[in-house]
């Protein structure tokens, strides 16, 4: 998966969820991705739902651009830990 993102929402992200899209690339390549979902709020999106190191879920909506995925917002997730599991 290629992914790509605004740096300066990274950034945002960062101060905003705690977590950067260059984190949710990482945990996304060491494979913990769980599972990937259509977002039924926004038609065309995707909805990453992942793992980090300690188990906890988090979920990122992300728009594909071309061969590239776009990553928009990445947090932690209650709604898919209580689905998924921690």
């Amino acid at each position: 998966m290629i992914l790509e993102w605004d740096a300066v929402k990274s950034e945002s992200n960062k101060l905003k969820h705690g977590i950067s899209f260059e984190e949710v690339r990482r945990l996304l390549e060491r494979g913990g991705i769980i599972v990937v979902l259509e977002n039924p709020i926004y038609p065309g999106q995707e909805l990453i739902i992942f793992r980090d190191e300690t188990g906890e879920i988090f979920e990122a909506a992300a728009e594909k651009r071309g061969d590239a995925t776009r990553l928009i917002t990445a947090h932690k997730s209650r709604k898919m830990r209580r689905k998924y599991g921690q």
